[in-house]
Formats: structure tokens, sequence, C-alpha cells
């Protein structure tokens, strides 16, 4: 019993040492969602696509009440407090069902070669079976770490005072889309002698 205990604790323990490579590869830059609250107490939604002096630009802007608003454009004078949200959601969900099927998996193949069952098809379901109760059991806790994820990775920005742009657009504009894709994809410049 200890060396099967043992076995699952190796099994497990890789499964997660290859895990977290896989999520650290960034394949594009980092999407925002925000939440924009107006002066006049209207709350807008979207992706966070840019901050200039005129205004925020979001994109898939809806209000709390679901209409459409024109471009999602956001005069930043009305602005009384943006929440940022970084949107990352399916890594940690896609990771846990991996790990979940892969190890519930192993564990029920280890079982089952103490006690095989009498044909292979019963075999084969066995193992489908708990691969899949692994894969929903991981989803279901890597969705529980991403929402105590997403309450860390929450930001609130506000005017310095009211009427205040400058604060504002600098604290917002890391976060843009736009932003992020041109450092995303600016090259690297080397200093080569003439």
């Amino acid at each position: 019993m200890v060396r099967f205990l043992l076995r699952c604790w190796v099994v497990t323990t890789g499964l997660t040492g290859l895990a977290n490579p896989l999520l650290a590869q960034a394949t594009g830059p980092d999407r925002y969602r925000a939440r924009v609250v107006t002066t006049a107490g209207r709350r807008f939604h979207g992706v966070l696509e840019d901050v200039d002096s005129y205004g925020v630009y979001l994109r898939q802007a809806t209000s709390a009440r679901n209409q459409f608003d024109q471009d999602g454009y956001l005069p930043i004078s009305t602005i009384r407090k943006v929440v940022v949200v970084r949107r990352q959601k399916k890594r940690l969900q896609v990771a846990g069902a991996a790990i979940g099927a892969a190890a519930l998996g192993f564990v029920s193949y280890e079982a089952l070669k103490k006690n095989p069952p009498r044909s292979d098809i019963s075999y084969g379901l066995t193992l489908t079976f708990s691969a899949a109760a692994g894969a929903a059991i991981g989803y279901a806790l890597g969705s529980g770490a991403n929402a105590l994820f997403d309450q860390a990775n929450r930001r609130v920005f506000r005017p310095a005072y009211p009427g205040d742009s400058t604060t504002l657009i600098r604290q917002l504009q890391p976060f843009c889309e736009r932003y992020r894709q041109e450092l995303f994809d600016r090259k690297p410049t080397t200093n080569q002698p003439e």
C-alpha cells in the first residue's frame, strides 16, 4: 500500500511539474476586462482597448442594462472609477482537468493491476470513466483557484481629484490592449558596430 501511494505521489508531482512550465509560456499579451463606473452611476463592462486624453475605449462595451453603446467610448471626464481584472480563466481550468484526469486515471490503472476485471471492455470503461471523473474534479478545482486569483488580480483606479484625467490615463495605460500589443510586438534592437 505504501508503494502504491508513493507511486501516486510521484506521478502527481511529476504532472504538476510538467504543467507549470507550459502555463508560463505567454502566447500573446494579456487581456484585461474593465468595469467603468461613471459619475452619473452607470456601469460599463468590456475589454480595455485604449486610453487617451479624450476617453476610454472598451471593446464589447455593455452597460448594466445590456444596452450596447456606440464604439465603447467613454469620455475621461465622466469616469469615477475603473476596475481592471486580468482574463486568465482557461489556463487554470485546463491544467486542472489535465492533471486530474492523469492522476485519477493512474490511480485506477494501479488499482486495476491488483484486481483485474473479467473483460477488456470493462477495463477500458473503468479507465475512461475514472479519467473523466478526474478531469471533472480537476476542472472544478481549477475554476475555484481561478476565482481566488481573480480577486487577487483585481485593481481599482480612480482620478486623484474630480476632473483629473492625467493620473487616470497614466494608471490605465499599461493595462490597455493596444499598449500591451505594442510592447509585445516591439523587436529588440542590437547595437552593431558600423
